[in-house]
């Protein structure tokens, strides 16, 4: 990956990680979004989109973008899509985040706070990221990189096709959803309004 690339995604997840998006699962019987934070990064990424020159988009009343990329080659190949979902959990406090970037991650200890200490012998996934730029919160509240990771990485990507248009590809559609740490996130999904072959949820794991 090229600096220019990952560091236009740590800009991106930086600038959504301080939106406010916790969902609340009391609430998602009779609203969705069931907070108001998750379409305040809808309504972003919207803005973002169109910004890049994507003007195919639709915004569901409940809470789901979808853009369309056109395709840049003749011929027909199957439509892809990507998909993310705004909302973080509630399970800790999400809301007020203030992520903490560490470069160069030295494999030690990482004190968040006076409180709190992420110990590398109690985190054995820590060892696998030393050397490279590590995230962490101020111990307060989740960080959200699920999946606001997945959030910046597509919406790098759409950049990424956009300025590169000598990357040859079909259709490709983006789509961010609400209220999936709810459980309740595909309950009124679009279908209809999608057109992929395929979808590739970015959510999880290196």
């Amino acid at each position: 990956m090229s600096n220019t690339l990952r560091n236009e995604i740590l800009s991106r997840f930086l600038r959504y990680a301080a939106i406010d998006t916790m969902s609340d699962d009391q609430a998602v019987a009779v609203k969705h979004p069931s907070t108001d934070g998750q379409w305040d990064l809808l309504n972003l990424l919207v803005d973002e989109l169109k910004s890049l020159g994507i003007n195919d988009i639709q915004v569901d009343a409940n809470g789901v973008v979808i853009a369309r990329l056109p395709s840049n080659i003749e011929h027909t190949v199957p439509t892809v899509a990507f998909m993310a979902h705004v909302d973080t959990a509630d399970d800790v406090m999400g809301n007020n985040v203030k992520p903490r970037v560490i470069e160069a991650y030295d494999g030690k200890d990482i004190v968040l706070n006076e409180q709190f200490t992420l110990i590398a012998g109690e985190n054995p996934e820590l060892s696998k990221y030393v050397g490279e730029t590590i995230i962490v919160t101020d111990g307060n509240t989740l960080l959200g990189s699920d999946d606001k990771a997945g959030v910046a990485e597509i919406m790098s990507a759409a950049a990424f096709l956009v300025a590169h248009p000598e990357v040859k590809h079909g259709v490709v559609e983006f789509i961010f959803t609400s209220d999936e740490e709810t459980g309740a996130g595909m309950n009124t999904f679009p279908y209809d309004k999608i057109s992929c072959d395929y979808c590739y949820t970015i959510d999880g794991g290196k």
